[in-house]
């Protein structure tokens, strides 16, 4: 038996066509006022930081450079998404330095890290950083932790109570190193 799909067909078309007359505009309209809004608030972000690493750059009396494209535009896409305060600050400062006369920094590995870091793993790695002191001599660079032999995870639940997936995180960026008890 051979069934004719054809009236189906007609009949969805129909529906379709008439869903899209009386559905899809309005939320086609909302789509774009969400995305002009988006849009805006990423803008409006990229436009704060870039004011942050001029100013400390002027501040500083530091010249710039022209970077390449490659390096840049990672750099202010992720930034754009940036709304804590804190994490702008360094968005600003790893802009600044980019962009500084001097800098050698022509890679977007940097941009990619602190992109995938938050405000908690920034902070907890600021502990973690200031609580070492790093000697370059010639090209070698040696770590010395302070106050501890180790840092624990256990000894960093009191400031974050997240400290082992924001560790986790350190680890996989490779910001951190784990050790082995011994």
């Amino acid at each position: 038996m051979e069934i004719n799909i054809k009236p189906l067909e007609i009949a969805a078309n129909a529906a379709k066509e008439f869903l899209q007359k009386v559905i899809t505009p309005p939320l086609e309209e909302i789509g774009l006022l969400f995305a002009d809004k988006v849009k805006y608030w990423r803008l409006k972000n990229q436009i704060n930081i870039l004011i942050k690493a001029e100013d400390y750059l002027k501040q500083k009396g530091i010249k710039t450079r022209k970077v390449n494209i490659k390096v840049m535009a990672p750099m202010l896409e992720e930034i754009s998404m940036e709304e804590e305060d804190s994490m702008q600050t360094r968005w600003a400062a790893l802009m600044a330095n980019t962009v500084s006369e001097g800098s050698t920094i022509n890679t977007t590995l940097y941009s990619h890290i602190l992109g995938q870091m938050t405000r908690s793993d920034a902070e907890l790695f600021d502990i973690i950083a200031y609580a070492c002191t790093t000697v370059r001599k010639n090209e070698q660079i040696s770590v010395t932790v302070k106050e501890y032999t180790t840092i624990h995870a256990d000894q960093l639940m009191h400031i974050n109570r997240d400290a082992y997936v924001v560790i986790d995180n350190l680890l996989r960026l490779r910001l951190i190193k784990a050790c082995r008890f011994q």
